[in-house]
């Protein structure tokens, strides 16, 4: 089914304000389930965050929070990474 007028505008001001965020490095992607962000935006944006370890060897942890059914999280090559 094609997208109608309506919804193209509103995807084009969703993807502008995205590309916004991300240019600053304060939101990294979003998905349908998830909200990457950049580790210092997510520390400060969700202070009760948890922090789960991840098989990678670069960025082996990982802080996660959810809110309103959806996952806000960070990957970080340190545990402290953000908190400058």
């Amino acid at each position: 089914m094609k997208l109608l007028k309506s919804e193209i505008t509103e995807l084009l001001k969703m993807q502008k304000r995205v590309a916004e965020l991300y240019e600053n490095g304060r939101v990294i992607s979003v998905d349908p389930g998830s909200i990457q962000m950049g580790a210092r935006t997510f520390k400060e944006t969700f202070p009760d965050y948890e922090t789960t370890q991840r098989a990678s060897e670069e960025y082996p942890f990982n802080f996660h929070h959810m809110h309103r059914g959806v996952k806000f999280f960070a990957i970080a090559a340190t545990e402290d990474e953000g908190e400058e």
